[in-house]
């Protein structure tokens, strides 16, 4: 299975013709080495690693040859974009300079978690560095499976102490289409390749142990230790030679693994009180928001995700009165308030499941970036060549996609057959299944209309054709219907409900009928066609992007990272 896929390369585009770097020997593979080059600029080892590893497990993908090279065409098209977005002036509005603000703030305050509690962590003891020297030499073969909550994963634990098959919860974890033997791997991981606590609870392992439930960044994993790929070959000067970048990569680990302990204490010296009514407001607000939220429109050679899809911002803001008080806290001996706005424009950053389920934890997460940030601006940490660096990277990114939002906006060319067979092979035609409906929808203004509208409809859904705006459907595929398909799909039958709409209006959903039927390629071919046209024009944007750009790859560095040489040294 592909993590992710080159816009190019999913609709079968043939490779561009590129300069190709020498290829001489890479027996050594280090972080900022250059795995390929794009008009001048270098996609290093490092940034394709937490890239690929990011998006193999947020996916669930396998890793493969295939999935790498692909995911490393898919950040050449982002660096291609980003430069013609910046030619395009998209660089330098409003829109762009207060994503750079943001971005500035979030690698401000990262360097300041950073650089503080990494000064607080005491020296390795050599020791430690050798054992940390022998793990670098080592490999674990890694199965795991994912989920949202500690609760699901202690749950998906007892079923396995109980006996189920690990490859069997794996395939309803990810929840694939077709059963994959694969379901879950993630291949030979080094020790500073993946997540830290994944890292560390890894190679705590032996060979077909599993892993209790382990907190990551991503969610809650359960591990297994497939295999051990071990080096034997350990020497003194290969020691003395690694052992300062060991011992740096693991005061990062530190940090990051003992990082609760540090935020608690800067946090409680800040004094956080909280406005119950303004956690409250915000709290119904998301609460409206979610109920009436689509899953956004399926992308090709997308994966099924498992990840809630963000608010809007622009939707949330809507919901609230910007000035309201949600904590107040204190910062260099001053009192403050951080309100809604502030909150709205950290929003972006916050895991979508915490914002939905937690809002109040998603509120002190927001709270803890804005301080940090503070913080680390008073230091002077916005000049510092790290923050540097990685806003210019989260930058290149936010443009590309900006550039591809427009592009797929005012497309309009309609997709050769190449590309609609293509797609329909890669979304299953023949086995794919649509969901059919009907349903209708009345539109109100208010929530107490939409309310009172309910109660009398529940009783008589009949009258429903008296109210203005009534929309019914017959026979509808879901998917071709943007901003409903999530609800008209979840709605119980023969109950009216209440939804939010993104604009602040409000509506009563009934459904009356739902079926799924197996689509053949002519019956998508509408649907592809409709899903392609958004595409032709990026599509064709990179095909001339990539003929009149210099792209280098170091295809002999990218076979020594198939060979799993530990790319942290």
């Amino acid at each position: 299975m592909v993590a992710v896929l080159s816009v190019m390369q999913a609709f079968g585009t043939s490779p561009d013709a590129v300069a190709q770097a020498p290829e001489e020997p890479a027996s050594v593979v280090h972080d900022q080495d250059t795995l390929a080059r794009v008009g001048g600029t270098a996609i290093t080892v490092a940034r394709f690693e937490a890239s690929y590893v990011d998006a193999l497990i947020r996916t669930g993908g396998n890793d493969t040859e295939a999935a790498r090279r692909t995911h490393l065409e898919t950040m050449i098209d982002t660096h291609l974009l980003a430069a013609e977005a910046r030619g395009r002036g998209l660089a330098d509005d409003e829109v762009s300079r207060a994503a750079y603000a943001l971005e500035q703030d979030k690698a401000v305050g990262a360097r300041f978690y950073e650089t503080a509690l990494l000064d607080a962590l005491p020296p390795l003891t050599e020791a430690e560095l050798r054992t940390i020297y022998a793990k670098s030499k080592q490999q674990v073969v890694l199965r795991h499976l994912l989920y949202p909550t500690e609760a699901d994963a202690r749950d998906a634990y007892q079923r396995l102490q109980a006996g189920a098959d690990f490859v069997d919860l794996a395939n309803a974890c990810f929840d694939l289409a077709e059963y994959d033997s694969l379901a879950g791997y993630l291949g030979p991981v080094g020790y500073f390749q993946v997540d830290d606590a994944v890292a560390e609870a890894a190679f705590a392992l032996d060979k077909g142990e599993v892993s209790g439930p382990v907190r990551s960044r991503y969610g809650w994993h359960i591990l297994r230790a497939e295999e051990w790929i071990l080096d034997p070959l350990l020497t003194r000067d290969e020691f003395v030679r690694k052992q300062d970048g060991l011992a740096s990569k693991y005061r990062q680990r530190r940090r990051r693994l003992e990082g609760d302990r540090f935020v608690r204490a800067f946090m409680a010296e800040r004094d956080v009180q909280v406005n119950a009514d303004g956690l409250r407001m915000l709290s119904d607000a998301i609460a409206r928001l979610s109920e009436s939220a689509d899953e956004p429109e399926p992308q090709p050679g997308a994966l099924s995700g498992r990840e809630l899809p963000p608010l809007d911002p622009d939707a949330l803001r809507q919901q609230l009165t910007p000035e309201t008080a949600l904590l107040a806290y204190t910062w260099q001996g001053e009192r403050r308030t951080f309100t809604a706005a502030d909150y709205v424009r950290w929003l972006p950053e916050l895991p979508p499941g915490e914002v939905r389920q937690r809002p109040a934890a998603s509120v002190g997460r927001a709270l803890r970036n804005e301080v940090f940030a503070r913080e680390g601006r008073a230091r002077g940490l916005a000049g510092d060549a790290v923050v540097q660096r990685e806003v210019a990277y989260q930058m290149r990114g936010f443009l590309a996609d900006r550039l591809r939002d427009s592009l797929r906006t005012h497309s309009t060319t309609p997709p050769d057959e190449a590309m609609i067979q293509a797609l329909a092979e890669r979304y299953g035609a023949g086995q794919r299944e649509r969901l059919v409906a009907d349903y209708w929808y009345v539109p109100f203004d208010t929530y107490e209309a939409a309310q009172a509208a309910q109660e009398r409809l529940r009783t008589n859904p009949a009258v429903a054709t008296e109210y203005d705006g009534y929309h019914a459907f017959t026979r509808t595929d879901v998917q071709q219907q943007p901003g409903w398909a999530t609800s008209v799909a979840k709605a119980p039958l023969g109950e009216p409900i209440v939804l939010g709409r993104p604009d602040g209006s409000w509506a009563v959903l009934y459904v009356t009928r739902r079926s799924s039927e197996v689509l053949s390629v002519d019956e998508m071919r509408p649907y592809l066609e409709q899903v392609l046209r958004r595409f032709t024009a990026e599509v064709d944007l990179l095909k001339q992007l990539r003929a009149q750009t210099v792209i280098e790859r170091n295809e002999a560095l990218f076979e020594a990272l198939m060979e799993h040489v530990d790319p942290a040294m």
